[in-house]
């Protein structure tokens, strides 16, 4: 059997524990948001539980709304929080996750750059009655790739400037001519940005 093999089976092992462990803590099973299928080869396949999940987008628009029932929870630890943050993010631990991530607020998004982590975080969430817990798909670099740094195109390339925009980011176009074309940066025409606010940096 590969080394592949035996790592994925120890990750759903651990997975599996952390989850009757929760379980077993507050008494109710977990609820997992949906239940994948992933083949581990040899033709196995196992059923993995995964964590709702929300792109860097949503999480950009949610911020720029200045949603009172969002609570942005990052996990990597704290010099990599001083480092560079997703804007209203509170550095956290798992030691202090339940109390950070109240009960009675309607979403939590929690981020690492470790998906074993963000899983175990959001099982603790979800096994505590956390219903709007999510995991920011990605992570920090996704932040960084898709709001602060994004390459603009289809239908969405205006909204996303705006949003990039606002939290001081820098979007790029991608240029017309052929598939090998680089994103040329896009240039800001005045000091506000498409909704009429003030331009701020976001990490």
């Amino acid at each position: 059997m590969s080394a592949r093999v035996h790592e994925l089976r120890r990750l759903l092992a651990a997975t599996a524990i952390v989850l009757a462990v929760l379980a077993a803590v507050v008494d109710s099973p977990a609820t997992p948001a949906r239940v994948a299928a992933v083949s581990i080869g040899d033709g196995e396949r196992a059923d993995v539980f995964t964590a709702r999940t929300v792109d860097a987008i949503q999480l950009a628009a949610w911020i720029r709304e200045g949603a009172r029932d969002l609570r942005v929870l990052d996990l990597r630890g704290d010099s990599a929080y001083e480092s560079q943050h997703v804007p209203s993010a509170e550095a956290a631990d798992f030691a202090r996750l339940d109390t950070l991530a109240r009960r009675d607020e309607a979403k939590v998004v929690l981020y690492s750059n470790d998906d074993v982590r963000d899983a175990q975080a959001w099982a603790n969430l979800a096994a505590r009655g956390h219903k709007q817990a999510y995991v920011l798909s990605g992570g920090m670099d996704a932040w960084t790739e898709e709001v602060m740094d994004p390459v603009l195109h289809g239908d969405s390339a205006d909204y996303v400037a705006a949003l990039s925009r606002y939290f001081g980011g820098v979007p790029r176009a991608q240029a017309a001519r052929g598939h090998d074309a680089k994103p040329r940066t896009v240039q800001a025409s005045a000091t506000t940005d498409e909704f009429g606010e003030t331009r701020r940096r976001g990490c």
